[in-house]
């Protein structure tokens, strides 16, 4: 459990100093989403035009990512990664469709 714990951690630390630029181009960058058992770490995300988003499934069981409006589907197995880049401004919520609750919405500016 600690460890778990201290993984996810790590993972906030290195989205949060990822996320932590002086640029304000997106464009070419990847910003990462990762996954507990109930949630989507983070859960809100602001990217630019032409940013990819990767989503990495690093809890114990499989999640899907589903946007709302049909854009993508992806069922993950744990382990597995889903990238998507997101070129038109807008807001784009998702889904897990195995786990009621867990959601997460990407802003594109």
């Amino acid at each position: 459990m600690k460890l778990k714990f201290a993984w996810l951690m790590l993972l906030f630390l290195g989205f949060f100093f990822s996320s932590c630029s002086d640029d304000d181009n997106d464009e070419g960058a990847i910003f990462e989403i990762g996954m507990s058992n109930t949630a989507f770490i983070p859960a809100e995300v602001t990217v630019s035009a032409g940013a990819a988003v990767r989503w990495i499934n690093n809890s114990s069981m499989p999640h899907t990512v589903t946007s709302n409006d049909g854009l993508f589907d992806e069922f993950l197995e744990v382990d597995e990664v889903f990238n998507y880049i997101f070129s038109e401004p807008g807001n784009y919520s998702y889904v897990c469709t195995l786990h009621p609750g867990m959601d997460g919405i990407i802003i594109v500016e």
